[in-house]
């Protein structure tokens, strides 16, 4: 087994580039790899496309979630399989495949654990795909906020997002969009939409609690019309997934996912904001292999 680790070396400031020399002088006693490092946004891609046509098995992206998202949209349809070793500021979808945050451990897993199906994502309007969560609304502009403040780039955890939806929330007013699931049409004044495979974003929030990997349906999150103080008060829940029975809060299964609105509102794509609504987004089922450790967190696997 062959496998290539792209490794971007400033994500997390730096801090991924001397995890990977840490790293690196560990990995012979698994196996055959080889390494390349991204130079510009979205050289992820390339990079992992090109490892996946020249017949490495497993193609490892080291970095954070932005990092994951465009080996991701490197390798549909190649057949490789992904590996992930987080060394980011996010690091959210490890959360829900049960992946160590300790990296030998995670490369370890990268190199002997099994492979599995997961759905993947598709945003029609930029043609690309994500793996963990689509969101609309405040959460984008929070995911906005996080990636142009350097210093809160630099700071790992759930403390950037906790700040930035702070700052976020002095500004933000709830819009009225149009929603479509499946084709069943609903208006709601909206605070948020989470469109997701994976559970948790935003550094640990687990705003999907019951998103299934494999199932074939995106779990969504409606936030609707919630003010200030109320998301205030349920901002520690969305930690634990305590949220699901907030009155405001809708949660659906879906295939395909359309939303619409008046006014131009900002969407991300597993943190990394692509564009405005309108948006439609389809799920590929089982459309991409991941390596998951055994002992996954329950409840992540339909099958």
């Amino acid at each position: 087994m062959r496998l290539f680790f792209v490794v971007n070396p400033t994500a997390g400031h730096g801090r991924t580039f001397q995890v990977w020399r840490r790293l690196e002088p560990h990995l012979a006693q698994w196996g055959e790899y080889d390494v390349g490092f991204t130079t510009a946004p979205r050289h992820g891609e390339t990079l992992a496309r090109e490892a996946a046509r020249a017949g490495f098995d497993r193609i490892i992206a080291m970095g954070g979630d932005g990092t994951l998202n465009e080996v991701v949209n490197g390798l549909i349809g190649t057949g490789a399989a992904l590996g992930i070793v987080p060394s980011g500021t996010g690091n959210d979808f490890v959360r829900s495949l049960g992946i160590p945050r300790d990296p030998l451990a995670a490369a370890r897993i990268a190199f002997t654990a099994p492979v599995r199906p997961v759905d993947v994502g598709l945003h029609l309007e930029s043609g690309r795909h994500f793996i963990n969560i689509a969101g609309i609304g405040f959460d984008a502009e929070v995911a906005q906020e996080v990636n142009t403040r350097r210093i809160l780039k630099a700071i790992p955890g759930t403390f950037p997002s906790l700040v930035a939806a702070l700052i976020t929330l002095v500004r933000y007013r709830n819009p009225e969009m149009t929603i479509r699931l499946d084709g069943r049409e609903v208006r709601r004044r909206v605070l948020l939409m989470a469109v997701g495979i994976g559970r948790y974003y935003g550094g640990g929030m687990q705003i999907l609690p019951h998103a299934t990997l494999d199932d074939g349906h995106f779990s969504v999150l409606i936030a609707g019309d919630v003010g200030k103080a109320e998301l205030v008060e349920v901002l520690p829940k969305l930690y634990t997934g305590r949220h699901v029975d907030h009155p405001k809060g809708e949660f659906h299964l879906a295939r395909e996912v359309q939303v619409a609105a008046a006014e131009p509102i900002a969407l991300h794509l597993d943190g990394d904001v692509v564009g405005h609504l309108p948006a439609t987004f389809r799920l590929l089922p089982r459309a991409l292999e991941v390596v998951a450790p055994e002992g996954a967190p329950p409840g992540v696997w339909a099958g």
